[in-house]
């Protein structure tokens, strides 16, 4: 959320020969996000500069992106010879310019935002989810347009989205014996690199890997369709267990799971807390026990979760998966 600090205008940026600008959007949880890059010198630094007086005529950012699942920023991140002196790092992103979605509601950030949208390339193979990653398969369209409707005020808000259920032979209480562990996002939160590198599959498997965990790469697979079948599949594949399944006690802690997706594009994960309460990993960004409406979650089947509206069914995991 939008703190009361004054931003303190930075220095004029100062740029040492070539400079490129990335942009990444917070919109994902499970998968890495889409980042691209604007080539262009002069419309780098242009928006650059632009994104800096907005945040000069308004309060700062505190903390990280707002606690909710969806979009949820943009980052800008100068690449090669500018002076990163004049830049402000805001919302725990070491070197970068976190600009939050907040800043569509006046009519300067809804420009901006609009317009850095713009410079998102729709096809695949110009948009990469992670550097680390091959250009992926996923619509470049369709998550723009989304990010667009999203600014503009045309997204399905949490009431319109209404959660929607696999299948209700799924979403019976837990049959099998399992464990809980209390509420502890320190562990998760306390660590810039914990943050970054872990995401809501990490953290529903209590794992911290620094690998941006995928469903499936634990055993070998590689998995680019975003449907409950495939990912539930792809975790039994990892070594989790079904909502039916139980597991033995010498694979303890048991912690309890539940898979949802955006249909088509990401998925996401909670984990049952001790005391009944569920908590999860939005993406990149901390650890948090509340919905897209700031309420605790009491059932994952039921919380706002927009736009991971489909519920795909629990999980058990156990010491011996395998999460990478």
């Amino acid at each position: 959320m939008l703190g009361t600090r004054r931003f303190r205008p930075p220095r004029a940026l100062q740029f040492e020969g070539g400079m490129m600008l990335r942009v990444t959007a917070d919109v994902f949880s499970g998968r890495p996000n889409p980042s691209w890059i604007i080539k262009r010198e002069s419309t780098g630094r242009e928006l650059l500069k632009t994104a800096a007086n907005v945040l000069g005529g308004r309060s700062a950012v505190e903390g990280a992106a707002p606690p909710r699942l969806g979009f949820r920023a943009l980052i800008l991140e100068p690449l090669t010879g500018d002076s990163s002196q004049g830049l402000h790092v805001l919302a725990a992103r070491r070197g970068k310019l976190v600009l939050p979605v907040e800043l569509a509601q006046e009519a300067v950030g809804r420009d901006l935002l609009t317009r850095l949208l713009q410079t998102m390339p729709t096809t695949h193979h110009d948009v990469r989810m992670s550097q680390r990653l091959s250009p992926d398969v996923v619509s470049a369209e369709r998550i723009q347009k989304y990010m667009l409707d999203y600014v503009a005020g045309r997204a399905r808000t949490t009431a319109q989205a209404k959660p929607r259920t696999a299948a209700p032979q799924q979403l019976r209480a837990a049959v099998c014996q399992h464990e809980t562990v209390p509420y502890n996002p320190a562990v998760w939160n306390n660590s810039p690199d914990v943050v970054e590198q872990n995401n809501c599959y990490n953290y529903a498997c209590n794992m911290i890997t620094n690998t941006f965990a995928q469903p499936g790469r634990g055993c070998g697979q590689s998995q680019d369709q975003y449907a409950c079948r495939e990912l539930g599949m792809a975790a039994l594949c990892d070594g989790l267990h079904g909502q039916n399944d139980c597991v033995p006690d010498s694979e303890a802690p048991r912690y309890l799971v539940a898979l949802v997706i955006w249909p088509d594009e990401d998925f996401h994960w909670y984990r049952l807390n001790e005391g009944g309460t569920w908590s999860h990993k939005r993406g990149h960004d901390p650890v948090t026990n509340v919905d897209n409406e700031g309420a605790f979650i009491n059932d994952p089947a039921a919380c706002a979760r927009d736009p991971y509206v489909q519920m795909c069914g629990y999980f058990y995991t156990g010491k011996s998966i395998r999460v990478s």
